[in-house]
């Protein structure tokens, strides 16, 4: 979290480029409304790549995850 316009989203996004781990990245600024139900078939996108992933590790990330 953090203020507008300051590149959290760059740092994340370079951030996941270097690292060797299996990620799914995520905005919630395209969904129109409060929606619990987009939330879970994230969670569950993030589910499904863990099982297929070939490492112990995985980071599942939610931009302007506030806005809902």
């Amino acid at each position: 979290m953090g203020p507008r316009q300051v590149g959290k989203t760059t740092v994340i996004t370079q951030l996941l480029q270097k690292l060797s781990i299996d990620t799914h990245f995520t905005s919630a600024d395209s969904v129109l409304i409060s929606d619990s139900f987009w939330l879970e078939q994230q969670w569950e996108i993030a589910r499904l790549k863990i099982k297929t992933s070939s490492g112990k590790e995985f980071i599942l990330v939610i931009d302007e995850i506030q806005k809902k």
